[in-house]
């Protein structure tokens, strides 16, 4: 292989220039498994992140290794997800035997990519290549294997076995299995896990946070409601939207075997949804002849159960004088919303009517922001109303399609800027998700956004800004204060703390000590360098965690970023020296890629750090000092005896 040429492919890759890259690639005697120099990915990785068809193309012709991991163990498929709806290109990557199996260091697969971030062709692709076609009876089986046999079987649409299966030993928690079976509508499969022993019934899917039982009632699948009720699933959970199983059976269709088995297991007709709906209104709505025919047989009719809320019986003490009362039994739902902003709305704007709010939900719902943008003008709307679909507050719907004038008249009516959908996302978050909106992001921090809020899943803003390399949205969030002092600064100085290395051996233990090493990663992965040094004097830490960007050494970003302070912390408390990300980089040539931190050098050649570890292009620390024309750097090593 001709290292020239390589280092000038790397190069054309970092620099995101795929004309250049082709013609590399085309003449040749390039190492297609090189790793980029800034983070550790392979080539094959960063141009699959942003969808460089040909490259990839290339790549693969000439064996790059299709499942190479960056530092973080993310892999050219996944980052291929993350970078946009590339089904084509997910599709070449499968035939070359991607592993679809594959988990992150957080956990995260190809398919859990796919849809957090709602990439419908994507996980389309997926499924068709088989990544759904698991044999339930064996969790241990490898799905890259069936995705591979599946690509060259021509009996891609062989019906599932119709076996009952016998539970497994050991109780192996089956519970992701089955909330994946759950969100891709795979019946058959999720029936296939709920016969195995292990599974939460209760669990919620991670997009929409609904029980399992509320999406198997409303797409109609009644063998899994009934194990999920045969094994006491809550037959009336609510969704963000307050929507119950029953209810969400009859918005699906004129399902009567499903609406007679919730009833059976006494799903309360009375739970009025977020709108204020009860079951009977919305079957009457949506003309379920079934259904109506089944309630009415059990007593519940649109006389017994009135839409009229608890909460309507409270406010009625605080209407308004000379208020008349409501005749149309269809406007009788007058919400908690409602009734909220009758008292704060601005003086001279309309009276808010269910009218006017079920327009602006359909623009919402249509994405048509401009007729949206003209009803909230016009006003009269409940700003802090839900989409009918997903339940999503109106606010969250308009930040995820960036759509700012929409998302500045809501606020500008007081619309809850931190109102979450049913799987606990903010509109600061669907911000984050859908794309790189850093002015809609600011608006919504000035707007007061709570950016320490966390999602069903224990995601934040800030986690889902650096996760999609939101470099912008990082900043603005950093700058809003998403990073919070974890320790009390009222603790010993920091200064006095390092003036003598001997005082920052290992502390003796202490009962009850917090796992502090979640917030040392959030501080390290954001260079909040004070705030680091201070928890790691607090204790509680693991010195040798990682970050879950890139997957580097606390001790590794540290030395990078010239943070002494840290640096002499960490390899007090024992870090290791010689702990190597995804392109075999140490914290020694990192802290030489990142400056000519003498001090920092000596500190690590002090505590026995390995200066003969070579980076993946065969550059040793020594080369990289040269190279980069470090000084102060060559002369510490070269008095170590290293040349």
């Amino acid at each position: 292989m001709n290292q020239a040429a390589t280092m000038q492919l790397v190069e054309a890759i970092e620099n995101d220039d795929w004309d250049e890259s082709v013609q590399l690639l085309k003449a040749g005697d390039c190492d297609v498994n090189a790793k980029t120099r800034d983070f550790g990915h392979s080539l094959l990785q960063a141009a699959a992140q942003h969808g460089a068809l040909e490259v990839c193309q290339l790549l693969l012709a000439q064996r790059s290794d299709v499942n190479a991991e960056d530092g973080s163990k993310t892999t050219p498929l996944m980052s291929c997800i993350i970078g946009g709806e590339n089904g084509h290109l997910v599709s070449i990557l499968l035939k070359a035997k991607a592993n679809a199996s594959h988990e992150a260091y957080d956990g995260s697969t190809a398919m859990s990519w796919a849809k957090r971030l709602h990439r419908k062709h994507v996980m389309h692709v997926l499924k068709k290549a088989g990544f759904k076609k698991r044999d339930s009876r064996d969790n241990m089986a490898s799905i890259s294997s069936m995705v591979s046999t599946e690509l060259s079987d021509a009996k891609e649409d062989e019906p599932p076995t119709e076996t009952a299966l016998p539970p497994q030993p050991g109780l192996v928690d089956q519970t992701p299995y089955l909330i994946e079976a759950v969100e891709s509508h795979e019946w058959d499969e999720a029936a296939n896990v709920l016969q195995i022993e292990g599974c939460n019934v209760n669990a919620r899917t991670l997009d929409f946070g609904h029980s399992l039982l509320q999406e198997a009632a409303q797409h109609g699948a009644l063998e899994v409601c009934q194990l999920l009720l045969g094994q006491r699933a809550e037959v009336n959970a609510v969704d963000g939207t307050k929507t119950t199983p029953l209810m969400s059976c009859v918005i699906g269709g004129d399902t009567g075997d499903i609406v007679s088995l919730l009833l059976e297991a006494r799903a309360d007709a009375s739970i009025a949804s977020y709108n204020g709906f009860t079951v009977f209104q919305v079957a009457s709505r949506l003309r379920r002849t079934k259904a109506i025919e089944l309630l009415g047989k059990a007593g519940i009719t649109d006389s017994t159960q009135s839409c009229t809320t608890v909460q309507e019986t409270k406010n009625e003490a605080t209407k308004p004088a000379g208020t008349e009362p409501v005749t149309d039994s269809t406007q009788s739902c007058t919400t908690v919303q409602e009734t909220k902003n009758e008292a704060t709305k601005p003086a001279g704007t309309e009276p808010v009517t269910a009218e006017n709010t079920g327009m602006l939900i359909q623009a919402v719902e249509e994405s048509d922001w401009d007729e949206a943008a003209k009803l909230l003008q016009a006003g009269g709307c409940d700003v802090n109303a839900r989409t009918r679909d997903f339940g999503h507050p109106l606010l969250q719907e308009a930040a995820s399609h960036d759509a700012t004038h929409v998302c500045e008249l809501l606020l500008g009516q007081r619309a809850d800027v931190n109102e979450t959908d049913g799987s606990k996302t903010t509109p600061l978050m669907s911000c984050i998700i859908s794309g790189d909106h850093p002015k809609l992001v600011k608006m919504l921090l000035h707007a007061k956004a709570d950016t320490s809020m966390e999602a069903y899943d224990g995601s934040t803003a800030l986690k889902w800004a650096k996760r999609l390399h939101r470099h912008e949205v990082v900043c603005a969030l950093k700058k809003a204060g998403s990073l919070h002092r974890i320790v009390s600064t009222s603790s010993s100085n920091l200064d006095s703390f390092l003036s003598n290395d001997e005082q920052v051996e290992e502390p003796a233990k202490e009962a009850a000590v917090p796992d502090n090493t979640p917030q040392l990663i959030e501080f390290v992965e954001n260079d909040a360098w004070d705030d680091a040094a201070e928890i790691l004097q607090a204790g509680g830490c693991n010195v040798d965690a990682r970050t879950l960007d890139f997957g580097h050494s606390m001790l590794q970003e540290a030395a990078q970023h010239g943070a002494v302070d840290v640096c002499r912390v960490l390899l007090a408390k024992r870090a290791d020296v010689n702990a190597v990300d995804g392109s075999n980089t140490t914290a020694l040539t990192s802290c030489i890629l990142g400056g000519d931190y003498g001090e920092i050098v000596s500190k690590l050649l002090d505590a026995k750090a390995d200066v003969s570890i070579a980076t993946q292009d065969g550059s040793t620390p020594v080369k990289w000092a040269k190279k980069l024309r470090r000084k102060n750097i060559i002369d510490i090593l070269k008095q170590a005896g290293h040349e």
